[in-house]
């Protein structure tokens, strides 16, 4: 028995590093489609490992790779907080939802939001089940998120993703949604289910979180 399992051993690597080959390739696909839309991404395991960024999330000054691919945040207390998160996360001390972290302005770019987006759902046959995808956006971003890059995020449906649009968008387009055929009953439980993608509690947390994930004015 041993000596069959010291003929299938090199096998067994080659096999787990096509694996791993493979999963790089997903993650790198992914941030840079996103970059493709002008969201700043990068993957990172729940101990800090950057396993792939895009051009835009490198080119904030506040945000960096160090030389053992961490990621590195310039604010010491931005980057408290973000090893805070990743610790819990790891741990399963609290809820996977979503975190905003505020990044102080530096000598060259203003204060950016380092979002922490747990994987969840489908989207860990893409990004593996132990990471997060972190966006960086600017403060003041205008241009609120397509239902298309919302489902993306959060694993959301269709139906779902149009839902949550509509929430940031205001009370006049979720009207206009529920007059196209969609009652306030199933309204309310494409809500319930949104909440419990994302890991939040209310409307107000949802509309704040996604009003600054928006793409680049």
């Amino acid at each position: 028995m041993l000596d069959d399992a010291d003929r299938l051993r090199p096998h067994l690597s080659r096999a787990a590093l096509l694996a791993a080959k493979l999963q790089h390739q997903r993650d790198e696909a992914a941030v840079q489609s996103l970059g493709l839309i002008g969201v700043a991404a990068a993957i990172v395991t729940l101990r800090g490992v950057v396993l792939a960024a895009n051009d835009p999330f490198l080119s904030h000054d506040g945000v960096s790779i160090s030389a053992y691919n961490r990621l590195r945040i310039q604010s010491a207390s931005a980057a408290k907080l973000l090893d805070a998160a990743l610790e819990r996360l790891a741990a399963d001390a609290l809820p996977l939802a979503p975190m905003s972290i505020a990044v102080p302005a530096t000598e060259n770019e203003a204060s950016v939001v380092l979002h922490v987006l747990p994987v969840k759902g489908r989207a860990r046959d893409i990004f593996g089940a132990t990471t997060v995808l972190v966006i960086v956006t600017a403060l003041g971003t205008k241009t609120r998120p397509s239902a298309s890059l919302i489902r993306a995020l959060f694993d959301l449906t269709p139906a779902e993703a149009r839902v949550a649009e509509a929430i940031v968008a205001g009370r006049d387009e979720l009207a206009a949604l529920q007059a196209l055929g969609i009652s306030s009953g199933t309204v309310r439980t494409h809500v319930k289910s949104i909440f419990r993608k994302t890991g939040l509690n209310s409307r107000l947390e949802l509309v704040r979180l996604l009003s600054t994930i928006g793409l680049p004015g």
